[in-house]
């Protein structure tokens, strides 16, 4: 079921709902009623409420919307909150639940018929979870309670909601006497999510509150900072990861990063690295650089919009694992790395750079430098859209290619020679040359003199 654009729409179900109805429902998508009240209306709640007692005894429990497996709500500044409590016990086929860009209140609000304290919320099947951009949400539910997340696998949210939706029986919201709001009190929480495996966090400045075992299981984590301010060390949270391996920091303000300064042999071996549309960050490897400890496991490496990105580093003992690199847009590049670390990259197969509109070299030439540079396992090189890009390196190296097999260029309007020094390529067969619409092989013979004649049009198909 899809509801979209309802304007004038205050409610969904009528009041006469009976017993069992939509009891085949498995998917539910509203968004963009901005005058949406209420999902499941209170009306709705007293026959929730007398069916559960009445049913409960035969020990078949509820009906209506016991498939709902999937649902999403987005946009309705009206609501208040996503479902009455007697529902939200009931949703024992729920897989996927998203909610954002809403004004509720509360995820799940108060309703008659519930009658333990504190309530026990368990969602079983709920495998994927986001809650977003809730700027009035005030708790996940007003009374006492606990919440189990048994198989929640996928995790999107930022630290404020993260509060109210962390539990098992050792997570406790209650009220504030006299205040009526929610206060969660966290005690020692052993297993909150234990198959959580992705966690995307927004809005961390708050990430130490939590228990330190809470994120164990965790295998990829996305930060997004908003590039606000205020600090955050990105080991305080990788030390309490001990499974993870990817890594993604996006919209991130690196001057306003703390720079850790204890042991660091606990660190999980991160495996992939990514960073996208963050500000002031010049180099991955520094010596002060928290990067610096952690970049020796990389096997992927990715940077794309971060415009004051110079390049990878300078360290020749990086990056030995690295198999794929990719950088694009990034503006103030003019180079991607230095002989010596180029020299380093053992296990590289897959480079690729684009739309670098400073970029002039991939490797930069920093002068004498007499031995033979071999990048022994590169198999796929792509240069996109580079519209300074003049080589591969303008120093007068010695490059041995041996595995190299594809090499793709596309929109290099100032390409005109691979490499000044001698060159060795002995698998590469083709250049690919792709154009907007279309691409073509080409080959004469060498590496040098298919880029030459690629570019000045010397080549015929």
């Amino acid at each position: 079921m899809t509801i979209f654009r309802l304007r004038n729409t205050k409610m969904i179900f009528h009041n006469e709902l009976q017993p069992g109805s939509f009891c085949q429902l498995e998917e539910m998508v509203v968004e963009d009623c901005d005058e949406l009240l209420a999902i499941f209306s209170s009306t709705m709640v007293g026959v929730f409420n007398y069916l559960q007692e009445h049913v409960d005894r035969q020990g078949q429990g509820i009906r209506s919307f016991q498939n709902l497996r999937k649902l999403r709500v987005s946009r309705c500044e009206s609501l208040k909150n996503l479902f009455p409590a007697s529902i939200a016990k009931h949703l024992q086929q729920l897989d996927d639940l998203s909610i954002r860009s809403c004004g509720v209140e509360e995820i799940v609000s108060e309703g008659e018929g519930v009658g333990e304290q504190p309530v026990r919320f368990e969602f079983p099947k709920v495998s994927s979870l986001l809650v977003e951009n809730l700027k009035k949400l005030k708790c996940f539910y007003k009374g006492q309670h606990t919440i189990v997340w048994p198989m929640l696998k996928e995790l999107s949210t930022d630290c404020s909601a993260l509060l109210m939706i962390v539990g098992l029986e050792d997570v406790r919201i209650q009220e504030t006497k006299g205040k009526g709001e929610a206060v969660l009190l966290v005690e020692e929480v052993p297993k909150v999510f234990p198959n959580l495996q992705q966690l995307e966090l927004r809005d961390i400045s708050d990430v130490d509150q939590f228990p330190p075992d809470l994120f164990h299981h965790v295998k990829v984590f996305k930060v997004e900072g908003g590039y606000h301010g205020g600090s955050f060390s990105i080991f305080s949270f990788l030390r309490r990861s001990y499974n993870l391996e990817s890594l993604e920091i996006f919209s991130f303000n690196f001057e306003d990063v703390i720079v850790y300064k204890e042991v660091i042999g606990t660190l999980s071996p991160i495996k992939n690295l990514k960073l996208d549309s963050s500000i002031n960050l010049k180099h991955i490897w520094r010596k002060d650089s928290e990067f610096g400890h952690i970049i020796y496991n990389l096997q992927t490496l990715r940077v794309w919009f971060c415009d004051d990105f110079l390049n990878i580093g300078a360290s020749s003992v990086s990056f030995r694992n690295l198999t794929t690199l990719e950088v694009s847009y990034c503006k103030m590049m003019i180079n991607v790395v230095t002989p010596s670390v180029v020299e380093n990259l053992v296990q590289l197969t897959a480079m690729r750079v684009s739309h670098c509109i400073e970029m002039t070299e991939i490797v930069a030439n920093e002068g004498d430098y007499h031995q033979t540079i071999v990048v022994s396992k590169l198999k796929c090189l792509l240069l996109s859209n580079l519209q300074s890009l003049t080589s591969f390196c303008s120093g007068s190296y010695t490059f041995n290619f041996p595995c190299l097999e594809n090499v793709v260029v596309a929109m290099c309007p100032k390409l005109k020679i691979f490499s000044e020094g001698v060159l060795s390529t002995p698998q590469l067969q083709r250049v690919i040359k792709q154009e907007t619409y279309y691409q073509n092989e080409y080959w004469t013979g060498d590496l040098n003199t298919t880029i030459q004649q690629l570019c000045t049009k010397k080549v015929r198909s």
